[in-house]
C-alpha cells in the first residue's frame, strides 16, 4: 500500500496478513492504533527492511507523529 492514499485502515482488521507495506508519514494516531491490532509479522515503510517487525515500525514512526 506504499503510495496509495488510504482514508480508513479498519478493513485490514479482518484480513490475515503476514506482511504490510504502507506509507507511515500520512498516518494519524487512529491509524497507528488500528495497525497495532493487526497480527502481521512484518510492518514496513518505504526504504525499511523487508523483515522489519511491527515493534520496530512503531518505534521509528511514532516518534515522527509525536514530533
Amino acid at each position: 500500500m506504499i503510495g496509495i492514499p488510504v482514508e480508513d485502515l479498519s478493513p485490514l482488521k479482518g484480513m490475515q496478513l503476514e506482511s504490510l507495506s504502507l506509507s507511515p508519514l500520512k498516518l494519524n494516531r487512529e491509524d497507528f492504533n488500528t495497525l497495532s491490532k493487526l497480527k502481521v509479522q512484518y510492518l514496513i515503510g518505504p526504504g525499511d527492511p523487508a523483515d522489519q517487525a511491527p515493534e520496530q515500525f512503531f518505534q521509528k514512526y511514532l516518534k515522527i507523529l509525536d514530533a
